[in-house]
């Protein structure tokens, strides 16, 4: 989820978007996140540093905006796995 400050010198409500992972990575060679229309698109550093790439309809904020990870259940998140091979015990007579 992306925050975007409100109008500086305000106290105004932030904007948030939420974004998921898309294919490539950004000028920076970090991964590109879009929203479901593709009106915000940025590429997010590993330390949550977010830089605007595409931002429709909506004014490219002058402060930095604000990365957080929405916490979603870990097998929507992974990819099938192979079963694993588990080798089977010696027996000595």
């Amino acid at each position: 989820m992306l925050t975007f400050p409100g109008p500086a010198g305000c106290h105004g409500e932030q904007d948030t978007v939420v974004v998921e992972r898309q294919a490539g990575f950004g000028p920076h060679g970090h991964p590109v996140y879009a929203d479901a229309d593709f009106s915000v698109r940025v590429e997010i550093e590993d330390g949550g540093l977010v830089h605007v790439l595409d931002c429709v309809g909506r004014p490219v904020p002058d402060n930095p905006v604000h990365a957080q990870p929405l916490h979603r259940p870990a097998t929507s998140l992974q990819s099938p796995q192979s079963p694993r091979t588990v080798p089977r015990p010696t027996i000595s007579p």
